[in-house]
């Protein structure tokens, strides 16, 4: 009986004395084996990691903000390879008694009890590394940049009035729609956006979105620019299908203001997928046009503001702003006149005063003239021929000509206004585009310049007329002289400019193709005969086998051509005819 108790103890005593001294020891004796395997845990870790990551990389490059969970794991990771390799290292490098005889076994065990807790997070990471990659991270919606105020000026009175208006009207539970009317030019825009400044940073709503209307409204571009600002992907192919997605995400949010600027006409809200009204009771929204019936009888606002001209102190302050110092007697008298001249418009007063900075007095005496042409026009001549001013002031030639190519490009997209994107369409179709001296690598842009007129690019280094030319059905002057590179005019190019009226190729192109040759890939002067309005030609024929019979039209005034080494001029052209009729 005493000794089945005994028998009964023994294991006991073994589990609860022995094996854990047996454990002990192992930390003393087993660190080496510790490490080893430590080390390959790291290693599996550190390939979980670097198949992770490049799919990480990616979507950070795409804007992607990725998940806490991947990005904690990730940090997670390299904390603990990091404090591992510093413990492979202590092993490697560790102390020995008696001259490196005796293993110092104090150090092995807690270096090996340390190894051993590490590997235990090892492991765990590796056990959490299952995430899918399709959603490793998402798109955020778009950071609202906010740019500091415009009406920081203490005299601009009337601004600052109105705003405070349109705010406290926003604040008020009874208005869900609210507008501001105005002339073009009068800063409706500027209104608007102090408006969203403001409406952000005093946190009235969870969401505040802006969009143009236009004259001529595009709801799919509305509709894009309201879910970038959502961060929200548009797929639907409809817009009434994209109108419903809208709404869905516009729904979930409380407190939303929408602001729409420009109003031309009448615009359902749910159309462009805005709910409103009884549909969303939190949701409302701030309108500009210039006109107010638009507002209240189209729109059906509660309450409509009126944007008037600014007062003279007030346009005046605005003016000295911009321009700058203005101390001079003389200077003061004329900026004084010309500010007059804007007649209380922002945007002329803005668009002149840049102009005129800097300026030497002449240019004032011109600038005041100018204006002055158009004091008993109405304001809508004011602005354009402020803006007009504004362009003739620009620093060279090479700047306005490309100032004119992407007016006439994006005219339909850039955000400047009704009344200036008119302006700069107007000053297009007064000017010509000039590329002399230019290196062209490509020119295939200027085929959008459907309204243009003269196009030079003289002693440019083109080396291939771009086939969108063919697009430019308004062309009346093409100039191509000096262009020693120009080796490609393709087929079928200058025959489509029928209203061609002069055309400039001296010391230029000269790879005519012969007429009749079924795989030419150049011009040929044949096509000179579709051109029947020109009355100006100079060209370089190297052979007279190029020229057609009964190329030049009778409207044809003067010419300058060389073929091969003989010149023929407008003076022997007039001489001929002369000697021909007598």
């Amino acid at each position: 009986m005493a000794l089945d108790t005994i028998l009964a103890i023994v294991p006991m005593i073994v589990e609860y004395t022995f094996v854990p001294v047996k454990r002990h020891l192992s930390y003393a004796f087993n660190c080496g084996s510790k490490v080893e395997k430590l080390k390959n845990q790291v290693e599996n870790l550190k390939n979980q990691r670097d198949g992770l990551k490049p799919h990480v990389d990616e979507a950070t490059r795409r804007g992607d903000e990725i998940y806490a969970n991947v990005q904690n794991w990730l940090t997670s990771v390299d904390e603990a390879i990091g404090e591992a390799d510093d413990l492979v290292d202590e092993e490697q490098a560790r102390e020995s008694c008696f001259l490196g005889l005796i293993p110092n076994l104090k150090k092995r065990y807690k270096l090996s009890k340390k190894v051993e807790k590490k590997a235990q997070t090892v492991a765990e990471l590796r056990e959490k590394c299952k995430f899918d990659l399709d959603r490793i991270a998402c798109r955020p919606p778009l950071w609202q940049i906010v740019p500091p105020s415009v009406y920081n000026n203490e005299e601009l009175h009337s601004r600052i009035s109105i705003l405070e208006k349109v705010m406290n009207a926003l604040r008020d539970p009874a208005f869900n729609m609210i507008g501001v009317y105005g002339l073009g030019g009068v800063g409706k825009t500027t209104l608007a956006k102090e408006v969203r400044r403001k409406a952000i940073e005093d946190k009235l709503f969870d969401v505040v979105l802006m969009g143009t209307v236009s004259e001529t409204p595009e709801l799919r571009k509305i509709q894009g620019t309201i879910a970038d600002m959502l961060g929200l992907e548009l797929k639907e192919e409809t817009e009434e299908g994209r109108a419903c997605r809208l709404r869905q995400r516009l729904l979930q949010e409380k407190k939303i203001l929408v602001i729409l600027d420009d109003i031309w006409e009448q615009l359902e809200p749910e159309k462009l997928g805005i709910p409103f009204g009884n549909d969303h009771k939190g949701c409302k929204i701030f309108l500009t046009s210039r006109r107010e019936d638009i507002l209240s009888r189209d729109m059906g606002t509660q309450e409509s503001f009126e944007l008037r001209v600014l007062s003279e102190a007030e346009a005046w302050s605005l003016f000295v702003t911009v321009v700058g110092d203005v101390t001079n007697q003389d200077l003061r008298s004329i900026a004084t006149e010309v500010a007059k001249k804007c007649a209380g418009l922002p945007v002329l007063i803005v668009t002149v005063a840049g102009a005129l900075k800097n300026r030497d007095l002449n240019e004032w005496n011109v600038a005041l003239k100018e204006l002055s042409k158009v004091d008993n026009e109405g304001i809508q001549s004011k602005v354009y021929a402020t803006l007009k001013l504004s362009y003739n002031h620009l620093a060279s030639e090479e700047l306005k000509s490309f100032f004119l190519l992407c007016a006439q490009i994006a005219q339909s997209d850039i955000q400047i206004g009704t009344c200036c994107c008119t302006v700069w369409v107007w000053i297009c179709l007064e000017a010509k585009i000039q590329w002399n001296e230019c290196v062209l690598r490509d020119a295939s842009v200027i085929g959008e310049l459907k309204r243009l007129e003269v196009l030079s690019f003289r002693r440019s280094m083109i080396e291939e007329l771009p086939r969108e030319i063919a697009h430019l059905t308004r062309l009346k002057l093409l100039d191509l002289s000096d262009c020693d590179k120009l080796k490609v005019i393709p087929a079928n190019v200058i025959s489509r400019l029928s209203l061609l009226e002069e055309l400039y190729m001296l010391k230029s192109f000269g790879q005519w193709e012969l007429q009749g040759l079924n795989s030419s890939n150049n011009a040929s002067l044949a096509e000179l005969k579709n051109l029947s309005r020109l009355t100006t030609l100079e060209i370089d024929v190297p052979d007279v086998k190029m020229l057609p019979k009964d190329l030049f039209s009778n409207k044809l005034e003067r010419y300058d051509i060389v073929i091969g080494k003989k010149r023929y001029r407008y003076d022997e052209y007039l001489s001929s005819r002369r000697e021909d009729s007598a």
